[in-house]
């Protein structure tokens, strides 16, 4: 069996080996015919190789604007707090106060996660629609559906992203798998080619000893 690459190998070092293995095959004109099939998984791999780096820059942008939007909110939703806590007189079991927040305070519903933070802010939305939030509407309404309609638009967005960029490394490991498989192939071509001349055919499997990093992981 010939050497195979590690189950772990990005797309970018495969491909990179896919090619060495190409030359060689190219060199010498009894395995030129091999050649072909070897040149194309170089071929696949460098295009894997560009749709993860992109998948991984539109994660990181993903993050990146959730962090800020997430901010604004949070500075939104402390100002609401204050504003619906000077409707209630300073005190915080106090209608509107309690409406807005029941049990959670302000300044702790900016910790819950932006799943729950956006489930606070639509339900400030609505809130604000009736008559509980009939003083504070005017005000307040525009800017809550303004942040919480973009954090929940960030959050949508950096969870494809994430959701992108693990498909995208499932179809790395298929595409390591495939390059193993012909790994397979190769080497019994090669004896094929080369009867009693081991040296030979694994010096056209030499690049497969090569050790680079492995790749990382995107995780949400």
């Amino acid at each position: 069996m010939a050497t195979h690459i590690r189950d772990d190998m990005s797309a970018r070092n495969a491909a990179d080996i896919c090619d060495e293995i190409t030359a060689g095959l190219e060199a010498e004109e009894r395995t030129q015919p091999l050649a072909a099939g070897w040149n194309a998984l170089t071929a696949r791999g460098d295009a894997l190789s560009t749709d993860t780096r992109d998948a991984k820059r539109t994660t990181g942008r993903a993050r990146a604007r959730e962090k800020v939007i997430d901010a604004r909110w949070d500075r939104n939703n402390l100002s609401f707090g204050r504003a619906a806590l000077d409707a209630s007189n300073g005190k915080r079991d106090q209608a509107p106060y309690t409406h807005f927040f029941g049990t959670v305070s302000a300044s702790v519903a900016n910790a819950m996660g932006i799943d729950r933070e956006v489930q606070l802010g639509r339900g400030v939305i609505h809130l604000l629609g009736t008559e509980v939030g009939a003083a504070l509407r005017g005000t307040w309404a525009a800017a809550w559906e303004s942040t919480t309609g973009a954090l929940a638009a960030a959050s949508h967005a950096k969870k494809e992203a994430v959701i992108a960029a693990a498909s995208q490394s499932g179809r790395e490991s298929l595409y390591v798998d495939d390059v193993n498989r012909e790994l397979d192939r190769l080497e019994g071509e090669l004896l094929r080619l080369f009867p009693g001349e081991r040296d030979s055919v694994d010096a056209f499997l030499a690049p497969t000893r090569r050790a680079p990093k492995k790749k990382k992981n995107v995780e949400g």
